[in-house]
């Protein structure tokens, strides 16, 4: 299966979309494609994209090179029904690539993931 990254830059901002296909362990893993420098100042998790619901309770962490979790655990036990946001001054991200890591979201499904860094 498969994580796509897409990013578009403006201004002070940069937002990363995360398109998730899970394995059928139901992980996941993404990682972009250049290093960045900023604040993880929201993200967004929308499950189910394209039908396929995650398993309840499904865990997402935004990692930086040294496998910290940007999002400071507010990835954690999502809700496989409702879109999740989340605004609070997360972790900060200097000159690293990004790995997205998804956790017991079930076999083959589906899920986008805005990240939005404040540089």
């Amino acid at each position: 299966m498969a994580v796509t990254v897409t990013d578009k830059r403006h201004d002070n901002f940069i937002k990363l979309t995360f398109t998730v296909t899970t394995e059928t362990d139901g992980t996941a893993t993404g990682v972009t494609t250049y290093k960045i420098t900023g604040e993880v100042f929201r993200f967004v998790v929308v499950p189910g994209v394209g039908g396929n619901q995650p398993t309840n309770l499904f865990d997402i962490e935004l990692q930086d090179a040294d496998g910290y979790d940007t999002l400071l655990g507010l990835g954690t036990n999502l809700s496989n029904a409702d879109t999740t946001t989340a605004v609070a001054s997360m972790g900060v991200v200097v000159h690293d690539v990004l790995t997205l890591a998804v956790t017991n979201a079930g076999s083959v499904k589906t899920m986008t993931v805005v990240a939005y860094i404040k540089r």
